[in-house]
């Protein structure tokens, strides 16, 4: 890890050469619908055609209900509107823990695994909801069991693919924790696990963050962070994976501040991989926002906060990348509530904006 001097030299770059971090919260109430707080297991939330609008699915109103419901935001920089879209075909307790990813400039949205209150385990259904038809289709596809993993899109010219990484395959005290890595073919319908390298491999986690990137050299690539098991923090906290060669590397030098996190905003920008709010037992809460750039040294740079207005110390954000944009909007999230990671369910959305 790097030592505290060396983060604080990078912190006062990054200020010298104009990187800032602003908060902007938008309004969540118009037209008579009301957004439900959702936080302590966040809802699934996707971009739709650009930066026009977003999709918000499932997620707890607190810690035994769940909403079931399916929101279309329309984005817009003044009043955000929402619209009530057709609910997710499961059961009428609802769905938690579950992630979502978008194909087609966010014309398709694919809705995996998760778990349905008072339920014990994980949930392996695919669900398809086309923007087109506004139906929702469940694919008859076997997937492994998992809750509370991470998901991410790779798509490109070869490739429409749902990556999913770790989770948990049972939701009770005893149900252990995974550290798989699996393909799904969005065209074939058909899941693949990736064999696991018996040398370098991230050890079993939940509530960590995943992240799609190329490098300089175009190579399709995944950024690790964080999560928990039970023992609490991770002590590998950050691995990259070249999609290529299939293979991890361990990464040495990440933020001594942030080695302990879980239940992160962490997402990718155009400018590179950015990680704000989150819970992490060493550090408790996190308000600052971290940035690792992925194209020049993929070194770390803490990012200062400029605006006035901040969500404060919240976790189990729901989050997406406005996309061509640095740019993050978040959904709902619990905040602080004492020094504890117990914490109050939240209906906030902000706006997050890297500048330079």
């Amino acid at each position: 890890m790097r030592s505290s001097a060396f983060i604080l030299l990078t912190f006062l770059f990054a200020s010298a050469f104009g990187f800032t971090a602003e908060w902007r919260e938008i309004q969540n109430k118009t037209s008579g619908l009301w957004l439900n707080n959702r936080g302590y297991f966040p809802a699934s939330l996707t971009f739709y055609q650009g930066e026009e609008s977003i999709i918000l699915t499932g997620g707890s109103a607190d810690k035994l209900d769940c909403c079931i419901d399916t929101l279309l935001f329309l984005h817009t920089r003044s009043t955000p509107i929402f619209k009530q879209l057709p609910d997710v075909p499961c059961p009428s307790t609802g769905l938690r823990g579950h992630t979502s990813v978008t194909f087609t400039n966010g014309s398709d949205i694919f809705l995996f695994g998760g778990e349905w209150v008072y339920g014990v385990q994980a949930h392996n259904e695919m669900y398809h909801f086309s923007m087109a038809t506004q139906k929702w289709e469940i694919y008859d596809t076997a997937g492994p069991k998992l809750a509370y993993h991470a998901a991410v899109a790779w798509e490109d010219d070869d490739h429409q693919i749902m990556i999913v990484f770790g989770g948990r395959p049972s939701v009770d005290h005893f149900g252990g924790y995974s550290n798989d890595l699996y393909f799904f073919d969005i065209k074939n319908k058909t899941w693949t696990q990736i064999t696991k390298s018996p040398s370098i491999w991230p050890k079993a986690r939940s509530s960590h963050g995943l992240a799609f990137y190329r490098t300089e050299k175009g190579i399709p690539s995944l950024l690790l962070y964080g999560g928990n098991d039970f023992n609490g923090c991770m002590h590998d906290p950050a691995y990259t994976f070249n999609l290529v060669t299939r293979r991890w590397t361990p990464m040495d030098d990440f933020p001594e501040d942030i080695w302990c996190l879980e239940d992160m905003v962490m997402t990718t920008l155009p400018i590179g991989v950015v990680i704000a709010s989150g819970w992490g037992f060493n550090m408790l809460w996190n308000e600052n926002v971290w940035l690792w750039d992925f194209r020049g040294e993929q070194s770390w740079t803490q990012i200062e906060v400029t605006s006035d207005d901040t969500p404060g110390p919240f976790r189990g954000m729901s989050f997406a990348a406005r996309p061509g944009r640095n740019e993050v909007v978040t959904v709902g999230g619990c905040w602080q509530e004492g020094m504890q990671p117990w914490c109050k369910m939240g209906d906030g959305i902000w706006d997050l904006q890297i500048k330079y």
